[in-house]
Order: C-alpha cells, then structure tokens, then sequence
C-alpha cells in the first residue's frame, strides 16, 4: 500500500471536505475513491484526464521541478 500525501489551497481543501460530507465520507475516504474510480477508467478516458490535469497545471510543475533540481526555498508563484 502506499501513502500519498498532498497540499491543497484552503478553498480547495474545504471544496473537498464538502463533497466528502455530501456522500457520507470523509476527504481521505472520498479521494481513494476518487482515484480509484479515475484509475478504473478505460485508458482513452484515463488518459485524457491525465492530459488534461498536466496541461492545466503545467506551469506549477514546471516551477516544482525548477524548485526540485535548484534547492531554492520558494516556488516563485505568480
């Protein structure tokens, strides 16, 4: 089994503890279902949701490999 952990800005993080709630779950419980349900995906949907996620976020990554491969101490946001 592995353990992921994640960080999320604070309305995305109550954004989650919302939808959670609405189904009874609590945000652990409703994103391992979530990635489950993603992962159980025929590969064409699967992966057009991977492209989509990368491509939406790209300049973040791109900043977090920056900050990776650097050793700076700040991601230089926006």
């Amino acid at each position: 089994m592995m353990k992921i952990t994640i960080q999320l800005e604070d309305n995305k993080a109550q954004a989650l503890r919302v939808k959670a709630e609405r189904y009874g779950l609590n945000p652990e419980q409703f994103l391992t279902a979530s990635v489950e349900d993603l992962i159980d995906q025929p590969d064409n949907d699967f992966e057009e949701a991977v492209l989509r996620v990368l491509s939406k976020n790209k300049k973040f990554y791109l900043r977090l490999q920056a900050y990776t491969t650097s050793g700076s101490n700040s991601l230089g946001g926006e």
